[in-house]
């Protein structure tokens, strides 16, 4: 019985023998694939990051990399001393909380934020691509999120720069009629939506003709560029000013009813009137305002605003119609 029982005892010490070799061997290649994972990672320009979902999104796992990207360490963020939340440039935040919110509501398995602005440790600005993950509990609620960033400031610098460039005017570095036409696009939806009142002015340089031919088209160009200076330092903050197409300006009026549009483009008349020109010395221009109506589309409203505009110039120029 002894014996019997000695026996027993051996097969079942190997058999857990056996059992713990193979579990650490197990282990022993999982976390050697979890190394060879982490070491990529840090390899590459990618930051992973995870962070428990509460109201300070603290971060308990940081790539190396993370340093790069913020100017904050791996440590510094492990330990809070620093909340990624924190590093979110302040007109981003909302829009950045929405999306996971949006997110959990919609019980998703990861999702990807657009492109946000962080602000590092020595207060510059970045951009960021995150691809989220959101792990859940058995009661299937989100504990916890996985965030795979990738630093795309390079990227979305030059795509804004190209917009930029698309959208104005390279003689007078005003907005240029692409970026006008867009805008009357949403402001007329804003209009038939929320009734939100909306005037647009146009402006065309008096006997324009007749400064080229006197003092050739390289000095003309240079009264266009000091009146779209002149006229952008004068408009409120909100307005919108461009470059309509040759001596022709318009300026967009959110929020603005036609009366009140009248008003500006008068006040416009005289500072320009009034204005000592460089080449010219005195130069004047002549105005045709019109608003959005429910009975008129965007086209309508820019034939009104340009009849008004000739009626200006019939009327002796240097006129607001």
């Amino acid at each position: 019985m002894v014996k019997s029982l000695y026996i027993s005892m051996s097969l079942l010490l190997f058999a857990l023998s056996y059992i713990f070799f193979h579990l650490k061997r197990k282990v022993d290649t999982l976390e050697q694939t979890l190394l060879e994972h982490q070491t990529l990672v840090d390899m590459s320009s990618a930051i992973l990051l995870r962070w428990h979902n509460d109201s300070a999104s603290s971060i308990y796992y940081a790539s190396k990399n993370i340093f790069k990207l913020t100017g904050a360490t791996k440590k510094e963020l492990e330990e809070k001393a620093v909340s990624f939340s924190h590093c979110i440039y302040k007109d981003d935040i909302a829009r950045v909380s929405d999306d996971i919110k949006n997110a959990i509501e919609k019980k998703l398995l990861a999702f990807t934020h657009p492109p946000y602005r962080i602000v590092t440790k020595t207060a510059s600005i970045k951009w960021v691509q995150n691809h989220t993950l959101l792990l859940r509990d058995t009661n299937y609620n989100v504990v916890s999120f996985v965030g795979y960033l990738t630093d795309i400031t390079k990227l979305k610098n030059s795509e804004l720069r190209l917009k930029h460039l698309s959208q104005t005017d390279q003689l007078t570095k005003v907005h240029n009629r692409m970026y006008i036409d867009a805008l009357l696009q949403k402001q007329y939806y804003y209009f038939r939506r929320n009734s939100q009142e909306c005037s647009i002015i146009l402006i065309d340089l008096d006997h324009f003709k007749s400064v080229n031919d006197k003092y050739g088209h390289i000095q003309g160009d240079i009264v266009l560029v000091e009146l779209a200076q002149l006229v952008k330092e004068s408009l409120r903050e909100g307005d919108h000013f461009a470059r309509w197409g040759g001596e022709e300006f318009m300026i967009v009026l959110p929020h603005t009813s036609i009366d009140l549009g009248i008003i500006i483009a008068n006040k416009l008349r005289k500072i320009i009137a009034e204005h000592e020109f460089s080449i010219v010395v005195h130069q004047s221009a002549s105005f045709g305002v019109a608003s959005f109506t429910q009975d008129m589309s965007i086209k309508e409203t820019l034939d009104a605003a340009d009849k008004a505009l000739y009626s200006s110039k019939a009327k002796g120029r240097n006129y607001v119609t």
